[in-house]
């Protein structure tokens, strides 16, 4: 009797599994066969996601510092990804799930939005650092580049063709660089003056089409005897210049002239000769045929 109960048991313990193993099979197939949303559900859905991530963007687009833009990013990157959790399950309409797709790939690209690299403070060929302004335009652009890859398969023309309508904008408008200026210094102008004043001149044609800034240096270029401004094609003459010095000289576009600096095309260069004072020299800062004098490039100043 008692090897007859195992049998029964067993029996029913093998019954039982297999009952329970239908009963999984069944709901599974329940389950995959789920009916696609209606449009009006679909529609609710559509406008939560539009709700959720376009005050962030709104706020990318307000931002006015670096620091903004990237609180605004990591907001945007959230929202993102708590509306791929919510979407990414969905059955949308039949005429629709292309368009799901592309949301889907929109929302999937936050953490490329998260990775992206603060913007490059390095001075440049100038030696001028990018403004808190400029930078960030610089971020602002980075977010948009990455929006606009992201987003490019969600059309509101192709939602509209389903019955949808989104009235969001995913990527936020392109952010304009300031414009390019294009200042002179007056011909002749001397811009700075150290040390002791003598007697020497020092004469210079400028035969290149870009204005150049010459200085008279004892040992700091940004701190020279003294410095003139030579526009393109013109001549001008430093005067009162004392004891031994090399010249050293920059050209480039756009002269500032609170910062003395060229904002753009810049190039710097030193002659290889030591001047002095007891001679009045002239010196020509374009390449010249028979030229007997060489120069050497230098670091911005």
């Amino acid at each position: 009797m008692h090897r007859r109960a195992v049998s029964a048991g067993r029996f029913r313990t093998r019954t039982a599994v297999r009952v329970a193993a239908a009963g999984f099979a069944l709901s599974v197939g329940v389950a995959g066969c789920a009916s696609s949303l209606t449009t009006p559900e679909y529609q609710g859905l559509l406008t939560g996601f539009e709700q959720s991530v376009q005050p962030p963007i709104d706020r990318l687009v307000a931002a006015t510092s670096v620091d903004e833009v990237a609180a605004a990013r990591s907001e945007l990157a959230a929202a993102m990804q708590a509306q791929e959790q919510a979407l990414k399950d969905v059955n949308p309409p039949d005429n629709a799930r292309a368009q799901h797709e592309a949301v889907l790939t929109f929302l999937r690209s936050a953490p490329g939005l998260l990775g992206l690299a603060p913007p490059d403070a390095t001075p440049d060929e100038c030696g001028i650092a990018p403004t808190a302004e400029e930078q960030t335009a610089m971020a602002k652009a980075a977010v948009g580049q990455e929006l606009e890859a992201a987003a490019s398969g969600v059309s509101a023309a192709a939602l509209a063709g389903a019955g949808l309508t989104f009235g969001g904008s995913l990527v936020p408008p392109q952010v304009d660089p300031p414009a390019l200026q294009d200042r002179h210094g007056e011909n002749g102008a001397v811009l700075q003056r150290n040390g002791s004043r003598g007697r020497g001149t020092l004469e210079i044609e400028n035969g290149g089409s870009s204005d150049a800034v010459i200085a008279a240096v004892v040992s700091d270029p940004a701190s020279p005897s003294a410095s003139v401004y030579v526009r393109s094609f013109s001549t001008a003459t430093l005067t009162g210049l004392a004891g031994t010095y090399q010249v050293y000289f920059k050209s480039g576009t756009d002269w500032d002239g609170d910062a003395l600096k060229f904002t753009r095309d810049c190039a710097f260069q030193k002659f290889d000769d030591v001047f002095d004072s007891n001679s009045n020299w002239t010196i020509t800062i374009t390449p010249v045929v028979g030229g007997n004098a060489t120069s050497s490039d230098v670091p911005a100043f």
